[in-house]
């Protein structure tokens, strides 16, 4: 009997030893996708991907901490922006910008015609003909 159950245990314990892996998971901080990293024992590297980037890992920069810095700068970087949601933000500053533009356009037209009203009437345009035809008549 004691040797059916040491042969049960070496069976368990030799089946369990062929899927050793590393295994690095990380967390997306701007959507929390999760990024899994598995290493095979006797691959010794495998091609990770994050957020579009890919690195080859070995087993030496995980245990160096290289790959942990790699993936910080990584994360690190601003987080990418949805197409649609860019393309809405620019819309809206452009539309802003083309609002104020107009506004300011607006406002110095109706004060120059202020200023105009105020302070030109006939006898002003009268000295400013005469000025004119004086000064085409030099011309000659």
């Amino acid at each position: 009997m004691k040797k059916y159950i040491i042969s049960l245990l070496i069976l368990f314990f030799c089946s369990e030893s062929f899927g050793q892996t590393v295994t690095q998971t990380y967390i997306d901080p701007c959507d929390q996708k999760v990024y899994v990293v598995i290493i095979p024992f006797g691959q010794n590297q495998t091609i990770a991907v994050i957020r579009g980037k890919s690195k080859i890992v070995t087993l030496a920069d995980i245990s160096s901490g290289a790959f942990q810095t790699w993936v910080n700068s990584v994360f690190a970087t601003p987080c990418p922006q949805n197409d649609a949601i860019r393309l809405a933000q620019e819309a809206a500053a452009r539309a802003a910008a083309d609002a104020a533009a107009r506004a300011a356009a607006d406002a110095a037209a109706k004060a120059a015609a202020a200023i105009i009203a105020q302070k030109h009437d006939a006898g002003a345009d009268k000295s400013l003909v005469d000025s004119t035809i004086a000064g085409l008549s030099r011309l000659n």
